[in-house]
């Protein structure tokens, strides 16, 4: 994803993308206490809550993420006719997350977490650890 991403009528969506963070899952872990993993393909990630109180499968979502500076990454998704709104920013090097959301029911979910690890998935090589 370099030039535009897949977008509805009416959404501004544009580049600079990148596909860096393609190829690495993503293990942390919010103050709150909810522990995630997030694994990024090209275009496509997937999701699971660790710790959820119901377990599930994972959650394959469309995003698009961008490099705030190196290490440094903004990666975003909507989920329109769930209401949901994401934006994460993944300091890799600074080992940490920071989220702005808008959750399913309306409530807000704005945090912080910690980077409990991350893994190359082609090579299943621990490149950071908590």
């Amino acid at each position: 994803m370099t030039e535009t991403a897949s977008a509805a009528p009416g959404d501004k969506i544009t580049g600079p993308f990148s596909d860096d963070l393609a190829g690495r899952t993503v293990e942390y872990r919010y103050s709150t206490g909810n522990h995630y993993r997030m694994t990024f393909g090209s275009g496509q990630l997937t999701f699971l809550h660790l710790n959820a109180p119901e377990p599930h499968d994972p959650v394959p979502l469309a995003y698009v993420a961008r490099q705030l500076r190196p290490g440094q990454y903004l990666v975003h998704w909507a989920v329109k006719p769930a209401n949901i709104h994401v934006a994460l920013v993944f300091d890799l090097d600074a080992g940490t997350v920071h989220v702005s959301a808008l959750m399913p029911g309306g409530w807000e979910f704005f945090d912080s977490a910690r980077i409990v690890s991350i893994q190359s998935t082609e090579s299943n090589n621990v490149i950071s650890a908590e």
